[in-house]
């Protein structure tokens, strides 16, 4: 079976994503670790106890990892007139900060009210939007989550990789696709 671009993407971006949320983990200070009642049950593929508090996070297979990547965050947030060369950068967003979160990113991005929600606004300016946009709008959210927390500073230099990492990878997908000149 022949799969389209599109397809493609989409299968090379949830990898990647894998890859680089990996396995499980708990950390203490990570407050996706926890539940919304307060039980620390850690972390696997990006699925949290916080987004995912019924789940039993720590025996989460690959498999149901892209299952729920798929239904939860890719058909939320990945729609067919988003151009082609952010929708890896918005799907590990939306992994990593939430489908509402990444959206609002997303607005800030091409300049429209940042509500989360897309609507005719936000889909009408949606040509104005860029891997490299998108990258800086995601890397000052993480600025402005440290200075709201300065907790989570000790995070911030792996947030700012992930970023690079994903732009990293877009490039690689997509060598002559990127507008604008764009080089992250």
């Amino acid at each position: 079976m022949e799969l389209d671009f599109e397809q493609y993407v989409k299968e090379k971006t949830i990898k990647r994503t894998l890859e680089i949320e990996g396995g499980f983990k708990k950390e203490a200070t990570d407050r996706g670790d926890y539940t919304p009642s307060g039980d620390f049950k850690g972390t696997k593929y990006g699925i949290s106890a916080r987004a995912y508090p019924d789940l039993d996070i720590e025996n989460i297979t690959q498999a149901e990892a892209i299952d729920i990547y798929t239904r939860d965050y890719w058909d939320k947030v990945i729609l067919p007139c988003y151009p082609i060369e952010i929708q890896p950068m918005l799907f590990d967003m939306s992994i990593n900060h939430g489908v509402k979160r990444a959206n609002e990113l997303l607005q800030r991005s091409i300049n429209v009210e940042a509500d989360g929600i897309v609507g005719p606004v936000t889909l009408k300016e949606i040509y104005k939007s860029n891997l490299l946009d998108l990258c800086n709008e995601r890397n000052l959210f993480f600025a402005e989550i440290v200075a709201a927390r300065a907790s989570q500073s000790v995070y911030i230099k792996g947030w700012v990789s992930r970023t690079k990492k994903m732009a990293k990878f877009t490039e690689e997908l997509f060598p002559n696709l990127l507008r604008h000149n764009e080089k992250i």
